[in-house]
């Protein structure tokens, strides 16, 4: 006979209700559920994955997370606990637009020699063309998006 999963971590089946109670996102009601099984402890982990719709591994997971950070540990989202941050700052990025807008850089070099003078941002001739894109894409489609309003200031019905 398999093993009864009994979750023990910072927060108790007191927390974990109130937090059910209190997050409507599909995400974090799945989690707190499957947490809230581990808490009372009257299922296999197997079952539980099965009522979750998720592997035993992910259950797994959400039951360190649980055990070490509480339940805020397990509601993060994954683009918030790993990957690799952004080399161009928010705030490079912000007076990146500002530029593109105004028209001062044409070409990737422009862009890769301002960021590396301005802010200390060392990025290859890829990485530079790669800003410049985008940020001709995001004028062109501010541009269009101008063009297809009609002089009242309502949308045009043509796309």
């Amino acid at each position: 006979m398999a093993r009864k999963y009994v979750l023990i971590g910072p927060d108790d089946l007191e927390g974990v209700e109130k937090a059910l109670k209190q997050n409507r996102e599909g995400r974090d009601q799945q989690r707190l559920r499957a947490l809230r099984q581990g808490v009372l402890g009257q299922s296999t982990m197997k079952e539980v994955a099965a009522k979750a719709g998720v592997s035993r591994a992910t259950i797994g997971t959400w039951s360190q997370r649980f055990r070490e950070g509480g339940i805020e540990a397990v509601l993060r989202t994954a683009f918030e606990q790993r990957g690799r941050k952004p080399r161009v700052s928010q705030v490079a990025q912000a007076e990146l637009t500002e530029k593109l807008r105004t028209g001062s850089f044409t070409r990737a070099k422009e862009v890769r020699a301002w960021l590396s003078q301005k802010h200390g941002i060392d990025l290859s001739l890829e990485g530079a063309y790669y800003w410049l894109l985008k940020g001709r894409r995001s004028l062109e489609s501010a541009a269009q998006e101008s063009r297809s309003q009609r002089r009242d200031g309502r949308p045009s019905l043509r796309g």
